[in-house]
């Protein structure tokens, strides 16, 4: 009888254990897409929330947690727009952080300090320094096109 060697059966198992739940967080993902297109913000904002607590550095994630942000924002009263266009701005710029090449994430954080008052954290010149860094990406992607 051949026995398995016990660190070699240890380390399976927490491998095994410790594996992160794709398939949660693709639920997570799907019902936040979903909840989005429905309208339901505030809801799809918690589900890429859970999604972002499995996978902090995906980009897409906290773009998407960003636009559910601002829709809250853009739909609510005064106090509800301030303190979501602070959360707003925070996850657009984190995406960019994650993933520089992140052009949705980058031309909606550019989109923003554009159109944001100043005391909402807008920032025309900041803007037009991403809009430079969004055209070298564009044409970047043209480019490998060819």
């Amino acid at each position: 009888m051949k026995f398995i060697n016990p660190v070699a059966f240890i380390c399976l198992a927490l491998a095994l254990f410790a594996a992160p739940d794709s398939s949660a967080d693709h639920a997570a993902l799907d019902a936040g897409i979903s909840a989005y297109e429905d309208g339901n913000y505030k809801s799809a904002a918690a589900s890429f929330r859970e999604a972002i607590k499995a996978a902090p550095q995906d980009s897409s994630l906290h773009h998407w947690l960003g636009k559910c942000y601002g829709r809250i924002a853009e739909n609510g009263n005064w106090f509800t727009a301030l303190s979501h266009a602070g959360k707003t701005l925070k996850q657009f710029r984190k995406a960019v952080e994650l993933d520089a090449g992140n052009y949705e994430a980058l031309r909606d954080l550019i989109d923003y300090l554009e159109t944001a008052p100043a005391f909402m954290g807008g920032n025309r010149v900041e803007a037009r320094q991403l809009r430079r860094r969004l055209e070298v990406l564009h044409y970047a992607g043209e480019a490998g096109n060819d």
